[in-house]
């Protein structure tokens, strides 16, 4: 774990999924605003078992640069645009590595906005009612271990690594 990255010229052979996974298991939704630790790690894997079949992995990797650089809340992200450059240039090579599309389907941004939504009512924030997705009403929000989310996201990764070969749309 803890592989050393370069953030000005990132290298594939530095990218690691255990390092992907741990990483986000380790890092709470919300800038850690939730009455418990909801992470990355279980948002991802929640976001994939909402994807069709051809989408999972995307649906899963989807915020894996986040394990580099930390989630940044939108507005303020806006005001850094170094940030935006580098965790660009992050997802580039985590996609690389990974086979992924340089950009993903218009559905995987869907599952995660609708995600976000069923998180935020779950998690008891009033302002999930500004969006107009809906929420999943069938999906609970729990607490998981960071340990469970760790081993579900990378159980997921190998699962669909295994099952599709070529996870480009």
């Amino acid at each position: 774990l803890g592989m050393h990255l370069d953030f000005l010229r990132p290298h594939p052979g530095s990218i690691l999924i255990d390092d992907i996974a741990h990483a986000l298991a380790m890092t709470n939704r919300y800038n850690g605003h939730a009455p418990f630790p909801y992470s990355v790690a279980q948002h991802s894997v929640l976001c994939s078992r909402q994807a069709p079949r051809h989408l999972k992995m995307q649906a899963l990797m989807h915020d894996a640069q986040e394990a580099y650089v930390c989630d940044v809340p939108s507005p303020l992200k806006i005001l850094l645009p170094a940030y935006n450059e580098i965790e660009t240039r992050i997802e580039q090579v985590i996609r690389t590595k990974y086979n992924l599309p340089m950009v993903f389907a218009p559905l995987v941004k869907e599952i995660d906005l609708r995600m976000l939504v069923t998180e935020a009512k779950a998690l008891g924030f009033s302002w999930w009612h500004h969006f107009d997705e809906q929420p999943y009403i069938d999906l609970r929000i729990e607490p998981w271990t960071w340990e469970y989310a760790r081993a579900e996201f990378l159980s997921t990764f190998y699962e669909l690594k295994n099952t599709h070969h070529d996870t480009r749309i």
